[in-house]
């Protein structure tokens, strides 16, 4: 959800603000599809996508760092 609406800075930094924004506009297109029911986990489609942001170099670290920032403090807020 994050990476589809806010360009990633790690993304930005490294290949400029267009390259994020493309990897944002395709991750909003991976978002449509999991929305519509078209997208199931493990899918072979969006493990490809990985492959090739990852054979480009572009890795979403920024986003990465806050998803997991954020699932630690709602885990540690829960209540018991």
């Amino acid at each position: 959800e994050l990476l589809a609406r806010v360009p990633d800075s790690h993304i930005a930094r490294q290949h400029g603000l267009e390259v994020a924004h493309t990897v944002m506009a395709q991750t909003l297109a991976w978002r449509h599809a999991w929305i519509q029911g078209r997208l199931r986990e493990g899918d072979e489609g969006l493990a490809r996508w990985d492959a090739a942001l990852k054979q480009s170099g572009l890795n979403p670290g920024t986003t990465a760092d806050l998803t997991v920032a954020a699932l630690l403090l709602a885990s540690l807020t829960e209540p018991a």
